[in-house]
């Protein structure tokens, strides 16, 4: 018997289903779960996925940019506001821990993370979401906040380095992510630490390290070519 719940609000309903689907998906699997699951699950008509999203592929898609535009809003007002409090005083190390806290902590804390984390490792094998969607909504931006928060520590790199180093600095955070889920307390009778507590502080300082690098690569170069006849 399916659910009496006319939408008498559209929008409350979009959400439940957006809602359900997303715990389904991360939970189950995208062929796992069916369309008459999620609208169980949300206590909305089986018709309404068709409604709001043209389907399940649509609503599986309308779920991961929902996830990616509230990942990168949080990222991003969390660095605004640390910028804001350090009034022009934060180093590059500061500004590392700032970014580094706003990537780690909504992929760590609480059953949204976990969503997150399950529905991004689906996504890069079955890959239902346009690459150009992930891109615009969560790495461009990533990328022009990443440079000129950069600028506003003073250091100065041009985009293109500022966005390798800024894949440099997420490769390395989601792999601590990864591996203090999978192995954390191992090692540690050899004197190796892969909690993600002692991990981070080791990727703010390897990566302040090589921006730096980067940095005074780019600034010889830009003397080296100054210096070049014409």
């Amino acid at each position: 018997m399916e659910p009496n719940t006319e939408p008498t609000n559209e929008a409350e309903t979009r959400e439940r289903l957006l809602d359900a689907a997303e715990r389904m998906f991360a939970t189950q699997g995208y062929d796992a779960v069916s369309v008459r699951e999620i609208t169980q699950g949300a206590d909305a008509n089986v018709a309404a996925v068709s409604y709001y999203f043209g389907g399940k592929e649509g609503l599986y898609q309308a779920v991961l940019h929902r996830m990616l535009d509230e990942m990168r809003e949080q990222r991003i007002s969390r660095i605004e506001a640390d910028l804001e409090a350090a009034a022009g005083h934060m180093t590059l190390e500061g500004f590392l821990e700032s970014f580094a806290r706003a990537f780690v902590e909504p992929l760590v804390e609480g059953e949204r993370a976990r969503n997150f984390m399950a529905l991004f490792d689906q996504e890069m094998r079955i890959g239902l979401l346009p690459t150009s969607a992930f891109f615009a909504q969560l790495v461009r931006p990533m990328i022009d906040v990443f440079a000129s928060s950069l600028a506003r520590v003073g250091v100065e790199l041009d985009n293109v380095t500022a966005a390798r180093c800024l894949m440099s600095l997420v490769g390395q955070l989601a792999h601590a992510v990864k591996v203090s889920r999978r192995l954390a307390g191992e090692g540690s009778e050899q004197g190796l630490s892969l909690d993600l507590a002692e991990s981070v502080p080791h990727v703010i300082r390897f990566s302040a390290g090589g921006i730096r690098a980067c940095e005074a690569a780019g600034r010889a170069e830009s003397q080296s070519s100054r210096k070049r006849p014409s």
